[in-house]
């Protein structure tokens, strides 16, 4: 990786595959200059979330990035990946991003107006795929949606929009206090609404985790300038 140290080398690389290199997360810091590069891939190198957060020194231009299979990669590297402002694709398959992570993620991207097409790990999609199971997708009056009215409601009121959600997620506790069961509505509220934006952040482009294959064919005709690494 020294050679991309070198002064004025490299200087029009626009795509580099590093994949199945075994990587130390400061080895990213040998890139992190490339100010040409649109297309990473790092599927496989044993980064972890440090790695992600030298990246961000390409948050301006990177449009692709690709950390499959790297188990050190956690809901921590997320406030590093909201830095990406170019980032239209990214695959996250085989990491340990989680449900908090691409809540985050996704309120991110959806405040910015902006899409990506994204690649979740398989339990994230197996959690999308059962949100009928954790609370009432669809609730209607005099149910309530939005959480900020939770405080409003009396405790028969309370009670009844729980019962609603319990329905379809038999652990939800209709009993407690009136601040426990207003906590308790809010969070699922919260929680139904972040999701939301998740299924819309991962499903707007279809993506399933059958596509990497077709994502490296894709993006390697492409680059005007690759390099790939052997592994």
């Amino acid at each position: 990786l020294l050679v991309f140290s070198l002064p004025h080398s490299f200087t029009r690389l626009a795509a580099l595959n590093m994949t199945d290199v075994r990587l130390d997360d400061f080895d990213i810091t040998k890139i992190h200059h490339l100010a040409s590069l649109t297309v990473v891939w790092l599927n496989n190198t044993a980064i972890g979330n440090e790695a992600i957060g030298h990246l961000t020194s390409l948050k301006n231009h990177l449009k692709e990035l690709h950390v499959e299979d790297n188990p050190r990669i956690t809901d921590g590297c997320i406030p590093g990946l909201c830095l990406f402002s170019k980032l239209t694709l990214l695959r996250l398959y085989g990491t340990r991003i989680d449900m908090p992570g691409l809540r985050r993620l996704a309120s991110s991207i959806h405040n910015a107006a902006r899409e990506i097409d994204i690649g979740i790990p398989e339990y994230c999609e197996t959690y999308l795929n059962n949100l009928h199971t954790q609370y009432q997708l669809h609730p209607v009056a005099p149910l309530i949606s939005d959480p900020s009215l939770c405080v409003s409601l009396t405790v028969s009121a309370l009670k009844a929009n729980l019962a609603g959600h319990a329905v379809f997620n038999p652990s939800i506790y209709l009993s407690g206090s009136k601040p426990e069961l207003v906590e308790r509505l809010k969070e699922i509220l919260e929680r139904r609404r972040s999701d939301h934006l998740v299924k819309e952040m991962v499903w707007r482009y279809g993506c399933s985790t059958e596509d990497s294959i077709e994502d490296n064919e894709r993006t390697e005709s492409a680059a005007c300038d690759y390099v790939s690494l052997p592994s």
